[in-house]
């Protein structure tokens, strides 16, 4: 028999709560129950939290008969209770859909699949009001994704809608893309693991344009390939406001790569790029690097394995010397060697806005990371000090011009010099 433990039973007796915060108690079948019959003492509840709790389909029976008296609620999260599956989330849905003013669903994890997806999508079209749908890892496939996209048209208000590992292929994809339009208040969109190949990927970007307001997209994992990056490049034009892009592990190669540089520059707001994993190669770095002096916009660029070469090294730090905005480089685990790493360590003078350059894992000589790690060193120390911690500096403009030019001098210096300061 489940025993309550203290804080279960305050949570449970206070008729005064707005918040049901119940994650990880392992509740299983029993305790839902037993929580099903102490839900009358609450009738006030705005936030239910049941994540964690390896509660089954005859949790969800006993559940949803209490679910009818939360007139209140607002925020629903019962994600990764996987025993659930489609019968439990049909059962959990039934009755949520008297909570008219529901703003947030979480629900991953919980094996809906297809049938699940369904009833998922009878609920959706009883909120008008959502703007949260976190339903990652559910198995539901093209035919779970065509119910769920088809109610999408009644949530006009949702701003965060993520699908993360649902297997909603090319079919799955044609089916959300067309709901997309309805949605014009929509920021955050995550399609992630999703098999989308080039065929999904033509579906979506298609539509991506009746997006206003995305600023972030994650399509890692999609197999897009080069061709499916003709796609994404003709959408990137067309989301003015998207800032954050994840193409990680989609077999991108040389040929995307181009594709992509082109476009890049016209996505005007794009400030984080997820590359990594993509096959670029030298040749692709090279593209992705031609485009960074022409993008004053991009701060973070994720390349890491990519097997970069020593050209596609020196072709990156050929951009670099020529920008002054890029704060984050990520180069972990290539083939840049110590040829291509050499030009790196000299282009960070110049570009001045650098705070992280990851070189590690690139068969590069001791005496080239120690002179990467001196610069960027002194230049977060040079930050900190210029930022305000030292009053006259952070006080005149003139001096710290002035002192600003003289620290670019030093550093030069040091960088060619790595002996200098180490008591050799």
């Amino acid at each position: 028999m489940y025993s309550w433990t203290d804080d279960v039973k305050k949570a449970l007796s206070d008729p005064t709560a707005t918040t049901l915060d119940l994650r990880n108690k392992l509740l299983k079948d029993e305790g839902a129950m037993m929580v099903s019959r102490e839900l009358s003492n609450c009738p006030l509840i705005e936030n239910m939290d049941l994540s964690g709790n390896e509660i089954g389909v005859t949790g969800t029976v006993y559940l949803q008969k209490s679910f009818s008296q939360l007139q209140n609620l607002k925020t629903f999260h019962m994600g990764n209770n996987k025993e659930i599956g489609p019968e439990g989330t049909s059962n959990i849905t039934s009755n949520l859909t008297q909570c008219k003013g529901i703003t947030s669903i979480n629900m991953w994890g919980i094996g809906m699949k297809a049938r699940g997806g369904h009833a998922l999508g009878k609920l959706l079209d009883h909120l008008p009001h959502l703007t949260y749908l976190h339903i990652t890892h559910n198995e539901l496939g093209p035919e779970g994704m065509q119910h769920i996209a088809r109610s999408l048209i009644h949530t006009p208000k949702l701003t965060y809608l993520n699908l993360e590992g649902n297997k909603i292929g090319p079919d799955g994809s044609r089916e959300l893309a067309a709901s997309l339009p309805s949605l014009p208040e929509l920021t955050v969109l995550n399609l992630e693991d999703n098999t989308l190949g080039p065929e999904g990927a033509r579906h979506l970007c298609d539509r991506l344009g009746d997006l206003p307001a995305l600023t972030w997209l994650n399509l890692a994992r999609n197999a897009m390939c080069p061709e499916g990056m003709v796609h994404v490049s003709a959408a990137l034009r067309k989301c003015k406001k998207l800032s954050a892009l994840n193409l990680r592990w989609n077999k991108i190669g040389p040929t995307g790569a181009e594709t992509l540089a082109e476009a890049i520059p016209e996505c005007v707001s794009l400030q984080d790029l997820n590359l990594g994993d993509n096959m670029l190669k030298g040749p692709g770095a090279s593209h992705i690097a031609a485009a960074i002096p022409k993008s004053p916009h991009l701060k973070t660029l994720n390349l890491r394995s990519n097997k970069i070469n020593s050209e596609g090294g020196i072709q990156i730090a050929a951009a670099l010397s020529q920008c002054d905005h890029l704060s984050h480089l990520l180069l972990t685990d290539n083939a840049i060697a110590t040829k291509g790493a050499a030009p790196l360590a000299q282009c960070i003078v110049a570009c001045s806005c650098l705070e992280t350059l990851e070189i590690a894992n690139n068969g590069i000589s001791p005496d080239i990371v120690r002179k990467v790690e001196k610069s960027m060193l002194l230049r977060r120390k040079w930050r900190a000090f210029t930022l305000g911690r030292h009053p006259r500096v952070g006080r005149n403009s003139a001096v710290r011009c002035l002192v600003d030019d003289m620290l670019w001098v030093v550093l030069g210096y040091l960088v060619e010099n790595p002996s200098v300061g180490d008591g050799r």
